[in-house]
């Protein structure tokens, strides 16, 4: 679908920079993610936390994909605004 609102940009160059804008907003969160966890693993105070931060990680991924299936399905149909 993204292609296709790319290539009905009508030019090259929006099209590509959709296609840019769309890969860095997909992109910077995983990366600040994960120097978040890198972070994390080096402070000793916090190995006391790490379980519920497993959990609560967990719950959120199952969250957003919950979220996402519900988009397809329409389960909850005011949720997907």
């Amino acid at each position: 679908m993204l292609i296709g609102v790319a290539l009905a940009a009508g030019s090259p160059l929006w099209g590509a920079l959709l296609l840019l804008a769309f890969a860095l907003g997909r992109a910077i969160p995983v990366a600040a993610g994960a120097s978040v966890v890198g972070w994390a693993k080096q402070r000793p105070g916090l190995a006391v936390y790490r379980r519920g931060f497993e959990i609560a990680g967990g719950l959120v991924l199952v969250a957003s994909g919950l979220y996402m299936l519900n988009a397809y399905f329409f389960w909850w149909p005011a949720l997907p605004i």
